[in-house]
């Protein structure tokens, strides 16, 4: 259930990001680590 929840944030950063024309990794890696999906894995998404 916790890959819904890591995809709708992942879905609304991407959006907000790709409005503004900039690239979302740069706020998805620190959120994704934070929430406790290891550094390898974030990078990946």
């Amino acid at each position: 259930m916790e890959y819904v929840f890591y995809f709708g944030i992942t879905l609304a950063v991407s959006t907000l990001f790709s409005i503004g024309g900039v690239g979302s990794s740069v706020a998805l890696i620190p959120i994704l680590s934070f929430l406790g999906v290891g550094f390898d894995i974030a990078k990946a998404v």
